[in-house]
């Protein structure tokens, strides 16, 4: 009979151990976190290493890597907070948590959300330094823009993590079932704070992708190189396609409570997937630009950093006021 149970039990096999299920598939979400910690930090490695080896300088050029770091460091801090043991929830059916695990919980996401913000705008403010490293000082259009996105970046970074900050006032946000709206206790509607974080994400995201094209596109490069660069440059764009994951999966979060009829804790495994996936990808996009060079230096074999960034880089014409200082890669700000 306990055979029989054992075998049509929709529970774990005997045994202990960590297993996934219908019913648990946090330790997908886990190993897809460690994956893309790894990934992250290879990418960063990479990044400081190409700057180190290719350029014979020091690891920080400029205040593109300072804010890169310092973003990582974020990152670092917000996928940790989702395999941590307070997080097994994320991906687990809502009738296996208990109030105090469910608590435990949105303590862990609440803190991942407010360090998450926070390391998409310094990736992001590390990208616009580095533009603002490659425009020349005579382009006065670039550099506005440059300036202006920036300041967009800050201001989105600020007030998203403020917010996210304060859901519930002063009152601690994880307790926001708890409280009663007569009392006067009224939180910020999760799911329309989620999505115009996301919304409001993936238009920057565009900006950052726009200003590198229309710097690049009107030069009189071969097409060849042209294309190479615009391409290396827009690499940021495949930002978007895990950030439309993310809002497209938000309404499963919609009743974030123990008493939930959407079983948002195993219905979100998408959200929480896409969450890190996010994470990654911004940081990877600001990594990826030191790409090209890196590749080139290996093809040659005997190709110096500067010959390296050089190669990649435009002349100045003298019948146009625009040029691309590529070089400006290796030796950080100007």
């Amino acid at each position: 009979m306990s055979a029989a149970a054992a075998d049509t039990g929709s529970g774990p096999p005997a045994g202990g151990g960590i297993f996934i299920t219908d019913d648990n598939l946090n330790p997908v979400v886990q190993i897809i976190t460690w994956v893309l910690l790894a990934c992250t930090s290879l990418m960063i490695c990479f990044r400081l290493l190409t700057r180190y080896f290719l350029t014979k300088r020091r690891f920080f050029g400029g205040w593109d890597d300072i804010l890169l770091i310092v973003s990582y460091i974020l990152a670092v801090g917000e996928m940790v907070a989702w395999i941590l043991p307070q997080s097994t929830i994320f991906g687990r059916s809502l009738n296996l948590i208990s109030r105090d695990e469910l608590a435990a919980g949105l303590k862990a996401m609440y803190a991942g959300d407010i360090l998450f913000i926070l390391s998409l705008g310094l990736a992001k403010l590390s990208v616009c330094a580095c533009y603002l490293n490659l425009v020349p000082a005579n382009d006065t259009f670039h550099r506005q823009w440059s300036y202006l996105t920036a300041g967009v970046v800050v201001l989105w970074t600020m007030s998203f993590s403020l917010a996210a900050a304060f859901r519930c006032g002063i009152r601690p946000w994880w307790d926001y079932a708890a409280y009663d709206e007569t009392a006067g206790i009224m939180c910020m509607d999760q799911t329309a704070f989620l999505q115009s974080i996301s919304i409001t994400n993936i238009l920057t995201d565009f900006g950052l992708v726009v200003i590198p094209i229309s710097l690049l596109a009107p030069l009189s490069l071969p097409f060849r190189t042209r294309a190479g660069a615009i391409l290396i440059f827009s690499a940021r764009a495949l930002v978007i396609i895990p950030c439309a994951f993310q809002l497209a999966y938000i309404p499963r979060l919609a009743d974030m409570t123990l008493d939930s009829a959407t079983n948002w804790t195993l219905n979100g495994f998408p959200y929480f997937v896409a969450t890190q996936a996010v994470e990654f990808a911004g940081i990877a996009a600001a990594c990826i630009i030191y790409l090209s060079p890196f590749l080139q230096s290996l093809g040659s074999g005997a190709m110096t950093a500067r010959e390296s960034l050089v190669s990649f880089t435009p002349k100045k014409r003298k019948q146009s006021a625009q040029a691309v200082h590529l070089g400006s890669l290796g030796s950080g700000s100007r």
